[in-house]
């Protein structure tokens, strides 16, 4: 399990060093904004795992991402 996790998060950190990457709202990982989508009703950014996990469900954020 620390392993995975050790990979998790060396693989976040890669691709946070990247111009053009940003953080899923819920789970906080990065991920290219190619693979994201935006949810303009909320204002923030959802990876395909989160998007997956909430379907329809809306999420009120205190803070919006910009997009």
């Amino acid at each position: 399990m620390l392993v995975s996790l050790h990979e998790l998060f060396e693989h976040d950190r890669q691709i946070a060093s990247q111009s053009d990457s940003t953080r899923c709202g819920i789970c906080y990982l990065h991920y290219f904004v190619s693979e994201l989508h935006y949810r303009d009703e909320e204002g923030f950014y959802v990876c395909p795992g989160c998007e997956r996990t909430l379907g329809k469900q809306t999420i009120p954020m205190l803070r919006q991402q910009q997009k």
